[in-house]
């Protein structure tokens, strides 16, 4: 048997054509609509990183002005809720509580839902039972009006009889001098008749059917006739009552309650259920019930350590002799019991909400629905000690107070966003925006504000908050899903100094009217040591990068005066006192460990950023060039050194936005392409490249990706690239330079120079592509060239590559005269002639048996004139490919055109007997005996390419022919 109740008014949806209609359509959208993807912001601009909205979009996370009215599970262990609100109707969860889908829509208000262990779903509203055959997926109406008209369902209860469902509902009447009662329906009843079972004068707030029904006919009822509140037990006959009664006598008049049986509940064995009530004044309590054999009336225990708070809803786990018991109060809180209700415990962490509607177990987990702001679904995996919201939390962030980027974001994109809606809230993304969890709320542990949020450098999270009994640290290793609290020395305020070295250790300041204090942890947070920096406060609080090998941590006071400790806090010395005042941030440079710099800022107009080399004598000034007025709302500095300081001005033409410098010795500038007119920015959190800031003004938040601050790539010429460029009337032409675009960059600048000096190039330009056309150079030289992003925001200068020009000359490239191109039966040590060049002070020789010079069979380099013979016969019978280029001391001419011709078949030297004419290598080209045209020069070099083409083919044909 599967069973279910519900506390409150319910509203009722008649038109039953839109309800067998709705599911199918919603149904249809969900399978069409894709995936939900992170969210992807463009780069070097500002873009708004959504907060958490409503609706399946984020996963039903965030559903204002919505409740939960009641919790449901099937045998497969899978969650239903019913919502009730502008996005009501049935949802279903998996067995872990994720994975929400939508099955009906609904706007309905349902007093009560069961789920039955044959798949069938049942829920009813004030006057109407409705049933679903296929899964949730539609509904038709059952039966209406058990009692009559003007009476009003309070519970529902199900028993499978004979293959059929039996159902029974309580009601109630709210007319005085009218009374409810317990009514059954079998549900093959074609005429739907309820049957009523004759409990007499009373209001019924709940009713189970015995698992057992069809063997002991028991029904179970919790009633009320307006001065006791009764438990009463009817085993098909006359119904047997008993009062529940405080310790010494006194009554509980409830208003609603509910009946809860075991799991391994049995009319055979002096069965026991529990009854919990709400009388609507704290008047309530539990209560432990015996079902006695009739006609003895049923005993009644109040479970006195309860007390006497008021109760909407029950569970019980395990089996007899070995009850878990959690118990919800209509205020919001849970306690729990391992011993059957002998001591309680109270949650650590409460669901939050203002009542809570229903719990439900599932396997090692447990459930809880609360209503009101801030309320939602929750789960418990310890019990019912701490409880985390899960889904349709109805609230919203409020105004925003902080953003915090997780140390580890690049790989688990997480955000925390603390906001205050009335009161405080920490919300998580892990998909940047794209969904939202609430992960923490006023009300949780009791916490009255939450102060200060912190990250470690492992990724554990810190949360200062302020309780009853003052102040607490929140800490969870699992980036929200659960805390441990420590108890605080003192109460801490959003003003107070805040950093954390990993799980374990964690600092804050404090100030007493007198005297500020820092504060660190003892022995893993068990106790506190403090020492005595200063008279004035102390707002600033910053940890070194390796902060477990370097221990440094400095602390700045609001008269500007900064300590630094070497001992992880024990002691504080001063540095020099800065020109600051009023709310300071620190920040260490990336490389403190060999630069010792650190910065300093404050939100105070025209204050600007100083920078302190520990041991130095004086702060210095880094920020000139930003416009006067500017207030600075924050201070982050990058791995790669460049540093970050958001604009608390309005954003115009010349003011607010983000103020950045690659290093403290480039230009600042500021930027704020993506915000709107009057946007503000207060804050900054920083992972690498990306920044977050929030838009106080419009209350939003932003995020920035600063990939114009990284090193920009060039492709070509590659480094050392040598003879480029066409020499063409004495000058070098069509060299192109070329690098990797950068996301959001809109303009580059360039440079080159013949040294590798580049304060004054020799050509420099700017364009919006990625390439440059370079003409007029000098033959024969080395060039240094580098290149960098410029708009909308400078970025740094790309690494130096250097190309060396083509060699001056009519002729830059040899031309081969012997062997001539395609020449058959050559003698096996041919001699090698070509034109010499000018300019040339040697050459190299590339000889081959195939034309792409995979396999050499000599490469001479440095020959010192214009001929070359091989040292050993070549092959015979074989086609031989060769090329050669010229060179000088600084560069490398092109290769010149391949020529190829074959050897003869006998192995054939003719001995050199008178020498051949070399023409050794000199500023100016020899004189030739007739002068070749560069038209025939370029014609000859075509035939011979056509020629080596033929020959290879010919090579080809005649090896494909081979038996």
């Amino acid at each position: 048997m599967t069973r279910c109740k519900l506390l409150i008014t319910m509203r009722v949806m008649n038109n039953n054509h839109l309800r067998r209609t709705a599911p199918v359509i919603l149904t249809l959208a969900l399978l069409l609509v894709p995936a939900p993807q992170p969210l992807a912001a463009a780069d070097a601009r500002w873009s708004e990183v959504p907060l958490p909205q409503t609706g399946a979009a984020s996963g039903w996370r965030l559903t204002p002005d919505t409740d939960i009215a009641k919790l449901g599970r099937d045998t497969q262990g899978r969650l239903y809720v019913w919502v009730t609100g502008a996005s009501g109707g049935l949802f279903r969860a998996d067995s872990a509580g994720e994975n929400i889908i939508r099955l009906y829509a609904s706007a309905d208000s349902a007093t009560d839902l069961c789920v039955t262990e044959t798949g069938q779903i049942y829920y009813a509203t004030d006057s109407t039972v409705y049933r679903s055959a296929d899964g949730g997926l539609s509904f038709q109406t059952l039966a209406t009006n058990p009692g009559g008209p003007g009476k009003r369902i309070t519970g529902l209860s199900i028993t499978n009889n004979n293959d059929t469902n039996l159902i029974a509902v309580s009601v109630t009447d709210d007319v005085d001098e009218s009374w409810g009662g317990v009514f059954l329906l079998n549900e093959q009843d074609i005429f739907s008749k309820w049957i009523d079972t004759g409990i007499g004068n009373y209001d019924v707030l709940d009713v189970s059917i015995s698992p057992t029904f069809i063997i002991d006919r028991t029904l179970l009822a919790l009633a009320s006739n307006g001065t006791d509140t009764f438990v009463m037990i009817s085993n098909g006959s006359t119904w047997r009552a008993t009062p529940l009664r405080h310790a010494g006598g006194s009554a509980s008049v409830a208003v609603n309650g509910v009946i809860t049986l075991p799991p391994d509940f049995s009319t055979a064995d002096n069965p026991q259920f529990y009854a919990a009530l709400n009388s609507g004044c704290d008047n309530g309590g539990l209560w432990l019930v015996s079902a006695q054999s009739p006609p003895q009336l049923p005993i009644a225990v109040e479970l006195s350590s309860a007390g006497t708070a008021d109760y909407a809803c029950f569970s019980v786990s395990g089996s007899i002799g070995a009850y878990g018991l959690l118990a919800g109060a209509a205020s919001g809180d849970i306690i729990s019991s391992a011993n059957g209700g002998a001591t309680w415990q109270h949650a650590f962490r409460k669901p939050g909400g203002q009542q809570l509607t229903a719990i439900l177990g599932t396997g090692d987990s447990l459930y809880a629905a609360s209503g009101g702001s801030h309320s939602g679904l929750l789960k418990s995996v310890d019990s019912g000690l701490n409880w985390t919201p899960l889904a349709f939390v109805d609230d919203n962030t409020g105004t925003l107070v902080d953003i915090l980027a997780s140390p580890e974001y690049e790989t688990d994109h997480t955000l925390y966003l603390l906001g205050f809606n009335n009161s405080h809230g920490l919300w998580r993304t892990e998909d940047d925006g794209l969904s939202w969890r609430k992960i923490l709320g006023t009300g949780d542990f009791d916490i009255i504000t939450i102060d200060l949020v912190k990250t470690a450098t492992d990724g554990t999270l810190f949360i200062a908050a302020t309780d009853l009994q003052g102040g607490l640290c929140l800490i969870s290793s699992n980036r929200g899903t659960t805390f441990k609290t420590i108890r605080l020395p003192v109460e801490l305020s959003s003003t107070a100094g805040f950093a954390a070295a990993d799980k374990d250790r964690f600092y804050f300041t404090t100030f007493d009217g007198n005297m500020s204090e820092v504060w660190r942890t003892a022995s893993g947070g068990m106790f506190f040591e403090s020492v005595y920096v200063g008279s004035v406060t102390l707002p600033a609080l910053a940890l070194s990068p390796q902060f477990n090998l370097y221990h440094i941590m400095t602390a700045a006071a609001s008269n500007g005066q900064v300590y630094i400790s070497t001992d992880t806090g024990a002691t504080f010395t001063a540095l020099p006192t800065s020109p600051l005042s009023g709310s300071l941030r620190l920040a260490f440079s990336p490389d403190f460990g060999t630069s010792g710099k650190v910065y300093l800022s404050s939100n105070t107009a025209n204050a600007g950023i100083y920078v302190l080399k520990i041991g130095g004598t004086s702060w210095k000034r880094v920020d000139s060039g930003l416009p006067a007025g500017t207030l600075l709302s924050g201070l982050a500095v990058a791995s790669s050194g460049a540093i970050y300081a958001p604009s608390a001005n309005s954003v115009s033409t010349a003011t607010g936005g983000l103020a950045r410098t690659l290093d403290e010795s480039a230009a600042w500038n500021l930027t704020h392409t993506g915000l709107p007119d009057g946007a503000t920015l207060w804050g900054i959190s920083i992972n690498n490249q990306k920044l977050w800031s929030l838009d106080t003004t419009n209350n939003r938040v932003m995020s920035y990706t600063d990939t114009i601050a990284g090193t920009l790539t060039l492709l070509s010429p590659a480094p050392q690239a040598p003879g480029l460029g066409i020499f063409t009337a004495g000058v070098v032409n069509g060299i192109d330079i070329k690098w990797q675009s950068i996301s959001g960059a809109t303009g580059y600048e360039w440079q080159l120079n013949d040294i590798s000096d580049m304060s004054v190039p020799l050509l420099h330009g700017s364009t919006a592509a990625s390439s440059v056309r370079l003409n007029s150079l000098e033959p024969g030289t080395t060039y240094y060239w580098q290149v960098r992003a410029v708009t909308p925001m400078p970025g740094a200068w790309s690494a130096k590559y250097t190309f060396t020009t083509a060699l001056g000359g009519t002729v830059t490239v040899p031309q081969l005269i012997s062997p001539e191109p395609g020449g058959i039966n050559l003698i096996t040590m041919p001699l090698f002639q070509w034109q010499p060049v000018s300019g040339a002070t040697g050459y190299e020789l590339l000889l081959s048996a195939d034309p792409s010079f995979q396999s050499i069979i000599a490469a001479p380099s440095g020959i010192s004139g214009n001929a070359w013979q091989p040292p050993s016969a070549l092959a015979p019978a074989t086609t031989h490919y060769w090329k050669i280029r010229a060179v000088s001391d600084n560069s490398f001419s092109a290769w010149s055109a391949i020529s190829a011709f074959s050897t003869a078949a006998t192995i054939a030297t003719v001995p050199v007997t008178t020498s051949p004419v070399i023409t050794a290598p000199t500023a100016t080209p020899a004189p030739l005996t007739m002068a070749m045209p560069d038209w025939l020069a370029v014609t000859l070099a075509g035939m011979g390419g056509a020629v080596v083409m033929l020959l290879t083919a010919l090579v080809i044909v005649a090896r494909g022919r081979r038996p």
